[in-house]
């Protein structure tokens, strides 16, 4: 019973604070919302689910039309400049040498720019991206039956550990009334033997009485002190 309490210490100290704080007494259900709260087990299945949930979504929108755009502007940092020789482009008896002479056509330095839109559609990929969301749907459902799985576990470790503390915690009291008792005795015992009212025997009785009650005693609290140090 003990080595159980022990083996799964790392629930101890989510419940066994206020349950044996005198001023206040920590149920089952609270126990158990503080625990899922915080155990590292369930937060990483969590997490591990919520992965998977996003992998299943990014693998259904790669089936969905795609739009991209890019686009530049600037300033142009060399001033362009075309040449064109005397009769580049001919030489006609009617007209001359076009051009008459040498030409050139520069272009002016000022801010320009382009942009490209495109759409894009996988139809012959469909077939292909569906198994991959029907995977990735696979793979979210084992994620999700894994962390049903942790929570259950741990849902049924917090029971289980509760229910020892209490017991413990109901021994310690058992324990304490029977020390008290027990005392009580010893001293009506002594006050017996001196007015001639009781014998040495009954003394004795009593005395022996109050070391195993104090016994008792001891022996609980140093359990319940390894099972929560521990």
């Amino acid at each position: 019973m003990f080595s159980k309490t022990i083996k799964y210490s790392k629930f101890v100290s989510v419940i066994s604070f206020a349950l044996f704080a005198q001023t206040a007494t920590l149920t089952l259900g609270e126990a158990t919302k503080r625990t899922l709260a915080q155990n590292r087990d369930i937060l990483s299945a969590k997490l591990a689910l919520q992965a998977k949930e996003n992998e299943t979504l990014a693998a259904k929108t790669r089936r969905w039309p795609s739009l991209s755009t890019s686009g530049q502007v600037g300033p142009l940092l060399n001033r362009p400049t075309l040449t064109f020789t005397q009769g580049a482009l001919g030489n006609f008896p009617a007209t001359g040498p076009i051009p008459a002479t040498n030409m050139d056509i520069s272009i002016p330095r000022k801010i320009s720019g382009y942009g490209i839109s495109q759409a894009s559609l996988p139809l012959t990929q469909q077939w292909r991206l569906g198994l991959s969301v029907q995977e990735a749907r696979a793979d979210e459902d084992v994620a999700r039956a894994q962390a049903s799985q942790v929570r259950g576990a741990v849902v049924a470790r917090v029971r289980s550990l509760y229910f020892q503390i209490a017991a413990l915690y109901s021994a310690q009291k058992v324990a304490k009334a029977q020390l008290d008792a027990a005392e009580e005795v010893s001293r009506l015992a002594r006050d017996g033997v001196a007015q001639g009212t009781a014998l040495r025997a009954d003394e004795s009785r009593a005395d022996a009485r109050l070391a195993q009650a104090k016994a008792d005693s001891a022996n609980i609290a140093l359990i319940c002190k390894t099972a929560l140090s521990n």
